[in-house]
């Protein structure tokens, strides 16, 4: 609806109401919070919040644009819900009218805005099976005469099928209703509308909305392990976003979402990690994901010219979509890994970082094992952040460091604890970090002129560490030699003048590196 400073819609307490203007109270504006009143009048129709968290919002519309009005006695004791729909394609509705109302709003958009109120009777019971059509933008589950639901084709989102599935994600992004997934018996041509499949159904409802180039799936990886969220998802690439699709919940990340990309060799040597960090978070319930942690097998490979089809970018491309496939893609198979770290960075802009070669313990890797809170994982060491892997996944921007702490365990006399504060977070604690990498995770803090200053007695630190070494007899294992992989980029060259280190910030991308991707057969 449109707000409207000017042009007072509402009569004050004691003004006489013109015979041609109609005021109901306590109606619900549906998707806004609150209670108010709905009034019609001549030449327009409104509705004004009098109690709720949005005030006094007025909300107004032309009545020489209303193109159509429903009644759907569907509130319950009696009381009905209006639906009005405008010429641009918006579409309201109004709840809790007393069924006594109808007549007189019946005759009200008649005689002002020559549009008949059309009344619809919802299905009393609940169906497993119904009929679909489209119908006036709007597309109905139906039994018999009666309406199961409707969904308006202006609101919808994204509009995809896969075999008998037809799946609907619509446009709010408030917490109420986002997907839809129905399942549509194959039909034939020549059977009419009940015999259209999914996919058919997909083309006319892409043709009825604004959805053609959301509808074009640019690549598609399925049974890919997920740390965070857990299980196997399918992961589906869309010019808009990302869809997540698990067996029993789909998550949507717009490519504006996706503020971080880090990638790590887990050291089982058997598997890669990306870290993916969105804002706003992923919602699962009450539980909320900042980080997607993507896990693949080194050793799998995928056939692009399935998995990442050329003619699926020509049409998006054709409506509108910039993005162009990457020319790494073009081999017949590439490492699943590298496919899909290729197409989040073209399709968010983000750059794939990898740990820093600055840090390295005696085995070569850049990571230490250690636990947090209950969990053991790995602790990674990037130029200007930290990564924990695999769960609970933990990430923080090194600008928002403000102290560190080493601290030698009190029961095991072969590890040491990691103790590191962050502006506006409780300290955090890494446990039983074996004590042969401790040099090395001092280094990394000592040797850098933004971190040094932040350890905690660091002239103690030093002769734990050099009596340490005295009464170790054990040699360092030989450093492996690190492949540089020009794919991904160390984060090593921006300063920390940012001091907003959330996700949200950009201060510690890296300019796009020089080198294209290659892919490894």
């Amino acid at each position: 609806g449109n707000q409207s400073p000017h042009c007072p819609l509402y009569i004050a307490a004691g003004q006489a109401m013109s015979p041609r203007e109609l005021t109901v109270e306590s109606v619900r504006y549906v998707g806004k919070a609150g209670m108010g009143a709905f009034r019609l009048g001549e030449k327009q129709l409104g509705w004004k919040c009098v109690s709720g968290p949005d005030g006094s919002s007025q909300h107004q519309w032309e009545g020489k644009d209303l193109q159509s009005a429903e009644w759907h006695s569907s509130c319950g004791g009696g009381h009905g819900l209006l639906k009005l729909r405008f010429k641009a394609k918006e579409t309201v509705r109004f709840a809790d009218f007393e069924i006594a109302n109808l007549q007189k709003i019946k005759e009200h958009l008649l005689n002002c805005f020559k549009i008949k109120l059309v009344e619809f009777c919802p299905a009393m019971k609940g169906w497993s099976w119904a009929d679909l059509e489209l119908k006036d933008d709007s597309l109905r589950l139906t039994s018999g005469d009666r309406l199961l639901m409707e969904v308006d084709t202006a609101e919808l989102n994204l509009v995809t099928s896969m075999g008998n599935e037809l799946n609907l994600q619509l446009q709010d992004d408030r917490e109420v209703l986002q997907g839809i997934r129905f399942f549509v018996p194959g039909g034939s041509a020549g059977e009419g509308s009940a015999g259209k499949s999914a996919e058919q159904w997909r083309d006319e409802l892409v043709r009825k909305s604004n959805v053609d180039s959301a509808a074009v799936m640019l690549g598609q990886f399925t049974d890919i392990s997920l740390v965070m969220p857990r299980g196997k998802h399918d992961l589906q690439f869309f010019p808009e976003m990302l869809q997540i699709r698990g067996k029993s919940q789909t998550y949507l990340v717009k490519w504006s979402s996706i503020k971080k990309i880090l990638q790590v060799d887990l050291p089982d040597k058997k598997h890669k990690m990306l870290a993916v960090g969105v804002a706003p978070p992923l919602r699962n319930g009450n539980i909320e994901y900042n980080m997607i942690g993507i896990k693949f097998e080194i050793r799998a490979v995928s056939d692009i010219s399935v998995c990442v089809p050329k003619d699926a970018w020509d049409t998006a491309q054709r409506n509108g979509l910039e993005k162009s496939r990457p020319a790494e893609l073009n081999d017949d198979e590439v490492p699943t890994f590298e496919a899909v770290a290729c197409l989040l960075k073209e399709m968010s802009g983000q750059n794939v970082f990898k740990p820093t070669s600055r840090f390295q313990v005696p085995d070569g890797t850049s990571s230490v094992s250690c636990s947090l809170i209950t969990d053991t994982g790995h602790l990674f060491f990037f130029q200007k952040q930290l990564l924990f892997v695999p769960k609970p996944m933990f990430w923080r921007p090194l600008n928002r460091l403000e102290a560190v702490e080493f601290k030698d365990a009190l029961m095991r006399k072969n590890t040491f604890e990691l103790v590191l504060t962050f502006a506006g977070d409780r300290a955090v604690e890494f446990k039983q970090i074996p004590k042969e990498h401790q040099e090395a995770v001092f280094n990394f803090f000592d040797q850098s002129e933004e971190l040094k200053s932040k350890i905690k007695e660091p002239d103690e630190v030093k002769k734990r560490l050099k009596a340490s070494k005295s009464e170790s007899a054990r040699s360092p294992s030989p450093i492996r030699r690190m492949v540089d992989d020009p794919m991904y980029q160390e984060d090593e060259d921006d300063d920390f003048s940012d001091a907003d280190g959330g996700l949200d910030s950009d201060s510690d991308v890296a300019p796009q590196p020089k080198k294209k991707l290659r892919s490894r057969r």
